[in-house]
């Protein structure tokens, strides 16, 4: 059951569309999409999703796992903004994240190495992370085990 304080939140992040940034095809996007959704909303497994991913896009099914946990990736983050723009609205002042996640280990790339050592960023220095500039890395960051919170 949702809360009725979140359905302005899931309603926002239904119209955002997330995938498209993606570039990925619409019915591929689709796919992902309802998949996702699916997840969240149901609580179908992770390889429940990534297996209806296979079954609609066997052709490009070697990718499934990429963009459903890019796309997941990219949703959990997406509700820590609204979050913390509802909180902003409410209380005021500068928002500050965490960066977190995954421990540092073989699979960590390097502009996530440093935004781990870093840990705190202010909402300018998370945008210029996201974007790419802070440590001149590639967008989208598919999957990435970190996120602010």
């Amino acid at each position: 059951m949702v809360a009725e304080k979140d359905v302005p939140i899931l309603t926002a992040l239904q119209n955002a569309e997330l995938l498209e940034l993606l570039n990925l095809e619409k019915q591929t996007a689709s796919a992902v999409y309802s998949s996702l959704v699916d997840s969240i909303v149901t609580g179908q497994s992770s390889m429940d999703s990534i297996n209806a991913i296979n079954e609609t896009l066997k052709t490009q099914s070697r990718y499934a796992k990429t963009w459903y946990e890019t796309s997941r990736q990219q949703f959990e983050q997406k509700v820590q903004d609204l979050s913390a723009e509802n909180y902003k609205k409410e209380f005021g002042g500068e928002i500050y994240w965490e960066y977190i996640g995954a421990p540092l280990d073989e699979k960590t790339r390097y502009e996530c190495q440093m935004a781990l050592q870093k840990q705190v960023f202010t909402n300018a220095e998370k945008e210029s992370f996201e974007t790419g500039g802070m440590f001149d890395a590639g967008v989208p960051r598919w999957r990435c085990r970190h996120l602010f919170w």
